[in-house]
């Protein structure tokens, strides 16, 4: 599938218009393509003598058929950095609003899902209460061996930190700085 193509279904899909400028990768797994494009816009301001540039990269993943229909289309933030594994947040069909979701995880090679991180039924004093927020766009590491994000935790926001091996939660907020109000995490 060549740039074109696939940057001209980026801006059907998202609804904005075709970037001017696109990178595309592509990886070849045996049940489907997955495409990562990192497009950008830039704008200029004559009168105000100012530009504004704009960039973000989407994941593409084609049908299992014959890698030329796109299946599916990701924002930021899913897809591992090697485009091996994919997250996602579920919660209960029909449940709660801002219920406690579970961080699941696709094995994209393998096509095995596993719960990453699972819901907090009742929390310890002190103990991390589960996730109640959207994944950031930008919560893997370089490595891919941890995600970062943000949740509810008690009457405050939180920073924290999973790591896909252990499966273990660190809290990285400063809990002495709680008096000054909410840690957020800004992608």
């Amino acid at each position: 599938m060549d740039s074109e193509a696939i940057t001209g279904v980026y801006g059907q899909v998202c609804g904005l218009s075709t970037p001017v400028s696109a990178h595309v990768s592509e990886e070849q797994l045996p049940e489907v393509g997955v495409y990562k494009v990192t497009a950008e816009w830039s704008q200029s301001d004559l009168v105000r003598s100012s530009r504004l540039r704009y960039s973000q990269q989407w994941t593409l993943i084609t049908d299992s058929n014959n890698h030329r229909s796109i299946g599916t289309v990701l924002t930021p933030g899913p897809l591992s950095p090697d485009g091996s594994v994919l997250i996602y947040l579920q919660g209960e069909v029909f449940g709660p609003h801002n219920q406690c979701l579970r961080i699941q995880q696709l094995d994209l090679k393998s096509k095995k899902t596993s719960t990453l991180v699972d819901v907090v039924n009742r929390p310890q004093n002190g103990e991390f209460a589960g996730v109640y927020e959207a994944m950031p766009s930008c919560c893997w590491s370089e490595d891919g061996h941890r995600l970062v994000f943000s949740s509810a935790c008690r009457n405050w926001k939180e920073l924290f930190m999973v790591d896909r091996r252990s499966q273990t939660v660190t809290s990285l907020s400063d809990k002495s700085s709680r008096v000054y109000g909410s840690w957020k995490l800004l992608t």
